[in-house]
């Protein structure tokens, strides 16, 4: 063997080791890709999914009319299906915010159809009542009740899981988007709503509705929608005084102390304390049970939050120079403003957002997180061991994964999805020329032309099945799809 031979032999084989180690690993996760429908453009190719589970809606046009398919089967043609409300209150059109159908947990359904006559909501694939004019629907928590607002010539009427149950002159609107508020106690036994119309005198006045019956009418719209407790059929609500103007938290029938105003009314977890801010005279503070807790004046922004073992009671106040955390006696530090969530997985610690001059971060307890110059609410896993959340700085929307910034995670289109055992998380990312991709365990995944959220008002875009899988919508070549992800 010649000089040298061996040495170069072996830097050859050093090579070839290193090249084999630099090879990238193979894919962890598969993206199979499965065409729904290529669905018409003026049904805007839209996909809703329940909020609870799998179950996907979509509608499509046929031979006769338009039909509403929910996870593969497809219902009765009807001759139209609107597409959106052009407003409240007004005719259903066709416009392009999303088909007029509404997809309930456990899959239950209804949309909107033309018949003979008027039009109707067709629930579970049966026609209800016709009448002139409807409003939205709205589902119980638990899917299994359902109620509008429809008319018929100059009458005005509530219909609950298909029957007309009241007359009434108008039903208030949501402050979000001024369609009819309907309210459903969680375990479905309690429905309640408010009426703004007329008393005897003739006087504009308002009434609260609950389960059929009717309170006493209040001057102007003097009463709140009444708020359900979590367990048992207790409510609340906050009405206002004909005789002195106060307002007064009404429950059980029997109303509480005076104060100028109340703030939103919250029931502990197992319903049996209900705690809410009051102003007066001499006292502005928090109120348990109709009990003044807190001393002297001071401002609470927002209701309070209650542990879910309903034993301490979390709520932003305002103090000299600014606003801060209280829980029990123990505060938090001051800011120029402090919003707040709720309590972190373990039960004990509040958390909750906070802006500190040009910059907003999210708190848990007494530590800070990430600073930037937006922060988007945490998202926990089911277990409570991780969270993670985005942040806007130096001009790109980051990932803070456990509390640290993701390596590389910027882009991100929305909120992080755990998996149920905490272990995978996915997140929709913007591509750098242009579409979406789904990133499972930092693994980008194809690149579709949109990434679609995961049903009506839903933040999420991307569902786990289990620890294993996942699902979500996109949109390729102009048609949606539905893609599973697996994990090798």
């Amino acid at each position: 063997m010649r000089r040298g031979s061996a040495p170069l032999a072996l830097a050859l084989l050093l090579l070839a080791a290193c090249g084999e180690h630099a090879k990238p690993e193979p894919p962890r996760w598969t993206h199979e890709v499965e065409l729904i429908e290529a669905i018409p453009a003026e049904h805007r190719a839209t996909v809703w999914w329940d909020d609870m589970g799998m179950h996907a809606a979509f509608v499509e046009t046929v031979e006769g009319g338009v039909r509403l398919v929910v996870d593969g089967e497809a219902w009765p043609t009807v001759p139209s299906m609107p597409v959106t409300w052009s407003s409240p209150g007004t005719d259903v059109v066709v416009e392009d915010s999303g088909p007029a159908y509404f997809v309930a947990p456990g899959g239950r359904a209804a949309h909107v159809a033309a018949t003979e006559g008027g039009v109707c909501f067709v629930v579970d694939a049966e026609p209800g009542p016709v009448f002139d004019r409807l409003w939205p629907l709205t589902f119980s928590p638990d899917g299994t009740q359902h109620a509008y607002l429809a008319q018929r010539g100059d009458a005005r009427v509530v219909v609950l899981d298909g029957a007309v149950r009241a007359n009434v002159v108008d039903v208030r609107g949501r402050p979000v988007d001024g369609w009819p508020a309907f309210v459903f106690a969680e375990g479905g036994d309690g429905f309640a709503f408010v009426e703004d119309g007329r008393d005897a005198r003739g006087t504009q006045a308002a009434r609260v509705w609950i389960d059929g019956e009717t309170g006493p009418w209040f001057p102007g719209r003097g009463v709140t929608l009444p708020v359900f407790a979590p367990a048992g059929s207790d409510h609340a609500y906050t009405a206002q005084s004909p005789h002195d103007g106060a307002w007064r938290v009404v429950r059980g029938g029997k109303a509480g102390p005076a104060f100028s105003a109340i703030g939103p009314l919250r029931f502990s977890p197992d319903g049996a304390r209900l705690a809410y801010y009051g102003r007066g005279e001499s006292f502005s503070g928090l109120v348990l049970d109709n009990v003044p807790q807190t001393k002297g004046m001071t401002d609470i922004v927002g209701a309070p939050v209650f542990s879910p073992d309903g034993t301490r009671i979390a709520y932003v106040e305002s103090v000299e120079g600014g606003w801060r955390h209280a829980l029990g006696e123990a505060t938090g530090p001051t800011y120029e403003s402090v919003g707040i969530f709720g309590f972190m997985p373990d039960g004990t610690t509040p958390y909750g957002f906070a802006k500190d001059g040009d910059e907003q971060f999210p708190w848990f307890g007494a530590r800070e997180g990430v600073r930037g110059r937006e922060v988007w609410p945490p998202i926990f896993s089911a277990d409570g061991s991780r969270q993670a959340y985005r942040v806007l700085r130096d001009g790109r929307v980051q990932l803070v994964v456990d509390g640290e910034v993701a390596p590389d995670a910027t882009g991100v289109a929305a909120d992080v999805t755990f998996s149920p055992d905490g272990t995978s998380m996915a997140h929709p990312a913007t591509v750098d020329g242009g579409g979406e991709r789904v990133v499972l365990d930092g693994e980008p995944g194809p690149t579709f032309e949109r990434v679609l959220h995961a049903g009506p008002g839903a933040w999420q875009r991307v569902r786990f099945t289990d620890a294993g899988t996942a699902r979500y919508v996109a949109i390729r070549d102009g048609r949606t799809v539905i893609v599973t992800a697996r994990r090798r």
